[in-house]
């Protein structure tokens, strides 16, 4: 059971991953994001990722990927304010 929870969160996180791209010179999130992801700290590899999201020079994302980032920190039972705050960055109304 938990095995198959833990491909299912990596996967999500993978699918993710991507948006490293919109800015390159933040290289190090990246690497810090596959670092932690191959050690299983599914948590820390998304606070990564929205701590990536979250820097000025990093562009905007769409409301899929913030919904896709709320429902990872459902799943993993977190409360924090990453995705409102993704939300505000970007514009995007709650659904």
């Amino acid at each position: 059971m938990f095995k198959e929870r833990y491909k299912v969160l990596e996967s999500s996180l993978l699918e993710l991953r991507h948006l490293f791209s919109l800015n390159e010179n933040l290289s190090h999130y990246r690497q810090h994001f596959d670092e932690v992801l191959n050690a299983n700290e599914f948590e820390i590899a998304l606070h990564a990722l929205c701590d990536f999201l979250l820097e000025p020079t990093t562009p905007n994302v769409g409301p899929d990927e913030i919904n896709k980032i709320g429902t990872l920190h459902e799943n993993m039972g977190l409360d924090d304010d990453c995705a409102a705050t993704l939300r505000a960055k970007s514009g995007v109304t709650p659904e």
